[in-house]
């Protein structure tokens, strides 16, 4: 839990640094929004880590391109843009 905790808190850190650079402006605290940016940051990072994990506990089934092309497709998408790209057996 505690190795989860840190690449959880490393991601974050990650992204208030690439803020700026993915979307074009400096966190405003004064801005209203529909959606408080903390849960966006988490949605966004989580999914990352998600990836990952399943990933790691499914390694025979992704090579590392394939990681590093749905990293991101998942950084770009919505979980439901996210749905219909799925393959459904």
């Amino acid at each position: 839990m505690f190795f989860y905790k840190n690449i959880v808190k490393i991601g974050m850190e990650e992204f208030d640094y690439r803020f700026p650079y993915l979307f074009g402006e400096e966190k405003s605290p004064n801005r209203k929004n529909i959606l408080p940016l903390s849960f966006v940051k988490t949605i966004y990072v989580e999914t990352i880590i998600n990836l990952l994990v399943h990933w790691g506990r499914n390694s025979n089934s992704m090579s590392i391109s394939d990681v590093k092309f749905l990293v991101g497709i998942i950084q770009t998408k919505s979980p439901v843009e996210l749905v219909k790209l799925s393959q459904f057996e």
